[in-house]
């Protein structure tokens, strides 16, 4: 239900901190940016901790509030995984 899903959020990602995060989009379109981009975004910049990064077919921009904290990652997401895949086995 959409309030567990919102406690959840409140007690592991937004009023918890020293706990690292990252805010993992995977093919999300521009065409819905309130129902994931934003909120994401926002809990980005509010958590010092965390960290947002995009993974999609098409080029795409982050705000410029996020520079720093986020990655645009132009890519199939199958070709994103696997090479995440191989990084985390280094």
């Amino acid at each position: 239900s959409v309030s567990r899903f919102q406690s959840f959020l409140r007690d592991h990602l937004i009023e918890k901190t020293g706990s690292r995060v990252i805010f993992l989009e995977l093919g999300v379109g521009e065409m819905t940016p309130g129902i994931i981009k934003l909120p994401f975004w926002e809990m980005t910049v509010n958590n010092p901790d965390a960290f947002y990064a995009c993974i999609n077919q098409k080029r795409s921009l982050g705000p410029a509030h996020l520079n720093g904290k986020s990655m645009y990652i132009a890519a199939e997401l199958k070709e994103a995984l696997t090479f995440v895949k191989q990084v985390m086995k280094m």
